[in-house]
């Protein structure tokens, strides 16, 4: 008798030969690398005068503030259909 049609279908990202501790290990492994390309932007801005030069214009701070709510929006809606490929790339957008 076979048991292979009562094996569960592949879900959520998890293959056979993963385990939910390995999964959740590259996706604390993926936060990290956004937080450490954070810092590192921060710190690029605070050391230099490039900030100074940024917000010379008064009114880009809202354009930027309103270009983040949309692709915000935008990407929420596209949440389910990105591929893993694209995700990884937005998260450094």
């Amino acid at each position: 008798m076979s048991y292979e049609m009562y094996q569960e279908p592949d879900q959520g990202g998890f293959s056979n030969h993963s385990s939910l501790g390995s999964y959740t290990a590259k996706t604390f492994a993926w936060m990290a690398l956004g937080l450490l390309t954070t810092f590192c932007l921060a710190f690029f801005i605070s050391t230099t005068p490039f900030a100074l030069v940024l917000y010379a214009n008064a009114a880009l701070p809202f354009i930027l503030l309103i270009a983040e709510v949309l692709l915000i929006v935008t990407l929420s809606s596209r949440l389910h259909t990105l591929s893993d490929a694209a995700a990884r790339g937005l998260l450094y957008v």
